[in-house]
């Protein structure tokens, strides 16, 4: 499985900001975000299920770079017209492909100086499709999986067990509580609810703390503010079974998924 970079500029891109944020809402939802995206390098290399990270890129000291979002190549779309208007005027084309998003933050979870200091270079991603290392994308994997806890913490100000409550902004999202996910991981521990599989069982310390919390019934069926039983409500499952869980709506059930995969291994 091969790694790319791809990257966003907010300044100079058909996908503008308001775009990005109602895609973070989707996935803060639960449900699943796909983009088309140009490609200008690599087409012909890459393959389905290809490991991409998506660098927010602009002149510097007007925005702040580095990677925003990571997830996995799902289809190529071969040849577009270019969004440019000037470009698709003179008939230039180029390739696209489709991406699934684990994830995606408005703002650099690993920022410009950080992806500077792990490459030994000056970062230059811009454009579709740049190769990204093996190792350097398992180190990203988990700076972004660290930082993405760590963020959580952060942004975390509710003491209560309450979710769901409405927000006006560019569209609803849905608060995350902390408390409830810390309740829930002590009572179920950070062992995958689905395969059993534990980050420190493989990454040692690295991995320590990692594990996603799904909601057993997602926050965008509710869609009202209501009191969560963290014990009952919600499990502790890793990104890849998430992601299947959600790959239907209404979400699959943990016990059909581990029954899907119990087929597969017959």
């Amino acid at each position: 499985m091969a790694s790319y970079f791809f990257s966003w500029n907010p300044k100079d891109s058909d996908i503008k900001k308001h775009h990005i944020e109602k895609a973070i809402n989707k996935l803060r939802q639960g449900e699943k975000y796909e983009e088309s995206w140009g490609c200008s390098f690599s087409y012909e290399k890459i393959n389905i299920g290809d490991i991409f990270y998506l660098y927010k890129s602009g002149s510097s000291g007007k925005i702040n770079k580095g990677i925003i979002g990571y997830g996995f190549i799902v289809e190529k779309l071969g040849k577009h017209l270019h969004w440019k208007e000037e470009k698709k005027q003179n008939g230039e084309y180029q390739n696209k492909v489709k991406l699934f998003f684990s994830d995606l933050f408005l703002e650099p979870v690993i920022t410009y100086e950080e992806l500077k200091s792990l490459l030994g270079k000056k970062p230059v991603l811009q454009g579709g499709a740049r190769s990204c290392e093996e190792n350097t994308s398992f180190i990203l994997q988990q700076i972004f999986f660290k930082k993405k806890c760590a963020l959580e913490k952060e942004n975390e100000l509710s003491k209560v067990y309450i979710e769901g409550d409405k927000k006006e902004r560019i569209n609803v999202y849905y608060e995350r509580n902390l408390a409830a996910r810390t309740i829930c991981i002590e009572h179920h521990g950070l062992k995958c609810s689905v395969c059993n599989f534990k980050f420190t069982d493989l990454y040692g310390d690295l991995g320590d703390g990692i594990i996603d919390i799904h909601h057993l019934t997602a926050l965008s069926e509710i869609g009202v503010e209501h009191v969560v039983d963290p014990i009952e409500d919600l499990r502790p499952v890793c990104p890849n079974c998430h992601r299947m869980l959600h790959k239907k709506i209404p979400a699959y059930t943990i016990e059909e998924l581990k029954e899907i995969i119990n087929n597969n291994k017959k």
